[in-house]
């Protein structure tokens, strides 16, 4: 649900060379979102590669470089241990805050050839990201080095990369091949240094980061796995797709051992899941939640409302209605059911299930949803399209909209 297939257009036509895009004729209408966003990965990936775009074409790239903020899209958002607000868009650029206040400087770098569609931080020093690109793990700390410093280089981001962790149970990397699978979604054991990521092959892929080898596949989903959250304390891995199912998962046997029904809320074991209709209903799954104490899961998708499961009983205790399908969920301050989806709005639920308040963003869509506690208060942030963060002080506040814009060295 995060991609969208590139199609040609009157105004601005693209022809694939590779993996690149060439522009084929003049501008002469107002150019369209798609083909801008081909246009400018085009770009951007041959700037990396050093080649200058052509005095012909300057001109008119700067003309659309000027609407690439409204075009972009804000995938993955997610907050550093020392309160740095990290954000991934779909051309693969990290934008990194020291604070969502709007004066507050914005960095960024081209992570990433492909969209960054999770972000996660493994520990103090290490920053993990995944998309088309498979994969990343960066020295967080070199990069709040080289920010501090000032000595920030837009064109190069191989200094930020540690690893690349294999695909593969031979535990072989190789460095001049492009991983033909997309990581959707990331989780992460502590104690144990285990990182799992799901992907759009219907595999959940993990990976010791201490001897950077991959150790286990788990495989259960008919289709693309799109999200993920782990609990070490139960040795439990929960995991949402395509196929509309949410699936339990032991750690420990790497076996599924429920699936839940997201449409009707049912649940079942794995070997009777054949005898259901679940795989014959137009029902994705988009986000799973997990609450701070791991009693509580959130999770929303296509059907337009979002589920409330107590997960020591294994039972649905609420369905929560929205008026579109949902991209998003959390859990927010002391265990508050936050949603958000296509509609552009976040959904802040009672305790009692009810709604507390709908509140209108600045974007059309909303793709993440991340809350954290900075200096005793609580705060949300929304990331969504057109290049903007929206950050709620209080649930019953408008949010302040911040827009992701580099600032000048």
């Amino acid at each position: 649900p995060k991609h969208t297939s590139v199609r040609q257009c009157s105004a601005v036509q693209c022809s694939a060379v590779g993996d690149r895009s060439v522009l084929c004729s003049p501008v002469v209408a107002p150019p369209n979102h798609l083909a801008l966003h081909r246009f400018m990965s085009a770009h951007i990936f041959a700037a990396r590669g050093g080649h200058e775009p052509s005095s012909a074409s300057s001109y008119r790239s700067s003309l659309l470089a000027q609407h690439v903020n409204a075009l972009r899209r804000v995938l993955s958002v997610a907050t550093s241990p020392e309160g740095y607000s990290v954000s991934g868009d779909d051309l693969g650029y990290l934008f990194i805050r020291q604070s969502l206040a709007p004066s507050s400087p914005c960095y960024s770098f081209p992570a990433v050839r492909g969209a960054i569609n999770d972000i996660l931080f493994a520990s103090m020093t290490t920053l993990i990201v995944c998309g088309p690109c498979g994969v990343q793990c960066f020295a967080w700390s070199s990069i709040l080095a080289r920010m501090r410093a000032r000595d920030w280089q837009e064109e190069s981001s191989s200094p930020y990369r540690a690893l690349a962790l294999p695909l593969s149970l031979s535990n072989t990397v190789d460095p001049f091949r492009t991983p033909s699978v997309e990581f959707l979604s990331l989780a992460f054991f502590p104690s144990t240094m285990t990182l799992f990521a799901s992907s759009d092959e219907q595999l959940i892929y993990e990976w010791s980061l201490a001897s950077e080898k991959l150790t286990a596949v788990y495989r259960g989903h008919t289709n693309a796995v799109n999200t993920m959250v782990a609990s070490e304390k139960h040795h439990r891995l929960i995991s949402g797709g395509e196929d509309g199912s949410v699936r339990l998962w032991d750690s420990r046997t790497h076996k599924c051992t429920q699936v839940l029904d997201a449409l009707y809320g049912s649940t079942m074991l794995p070997e009777d899941e054949g005898k259901s209709e679940l795989h014959s209903r137009p029902c994705w799954v988009s986000s799973v939640a997990q609450s701070k104490d791991e009693n509580w899961l959130l999770f929303t998708g296509g059907m337009r409302f979002s589920c409330l499961w107590y997960l020591p009983a294994a039972t649905l205790i609420a369905t929560l209605p929205m008026r579109a399908a949902g991209r998003a969920a959390c859990f927010h301050g002391l265990n508050q059911p936050v949603t958000a989806g296509e509609d552009g709005h976040v959904y802040f639920w009672q305790s009692d299930h009810a709604i507390s308040s709908r509140m209108a963003t600045t974007s059309r869509v909303i793709y993440s949803l991340d809350s954290h506690s900075p200096r005793d208060s609580t705060q949300l942030t929304a990331a969504g399209d057109r290049g903007q963060l929206s950050v709620f002080r209080e649930s019953d506040s408008m949010p302040i909209s911040i827009p992701l814009r580099r600032t000048a060295m």
